[in-house]
């Protein structure tokens, strides 16, 4: 068993799921970038919790029961006139 394989094992046990998939990819581009090993890990962690966080999401979604998913984009400003499109953006931009 190679190194890549081997680390890809241990991810795995981890449950770094995300860093398992992709570490060919983090690994060529901090080739590609020069990347030191902190950028490196940075990247590969970043990457993980992106992938948590949307699951963790996808989980309490599904929990909540709602029927269908809506979003912000959905919404018909043209039908909806108390608020406005750029009241909408001013709120989203305090995320």
């Amino acid at each position: 068993m190679n190194k890549m394989d081997e680390t890809k094992g241990y991810m795995r046990s981890l449950n770094l799921l995300w860093g398992r998939d992709n570490l060919e990819k983090v690994v060529e581009r901090a080739s590609n970038r020069d990347s030191s090993y902190l950028d490196f890990l940075h990247e590969l962690l970043k990457g993980e919790m992106a992938y948590h966080q949307r699951k963790a999401e996808d989980r309490r979604m599904k929990r909540a029961g709602f029927p269908f998913v809506k979003t912000v984009d959905d919404l018909d400003f043209g039908f909806q006139r108390l608020i406005t499109r750029k009241q909408v953006n001013q709120l989203l931009d305090m995320t």
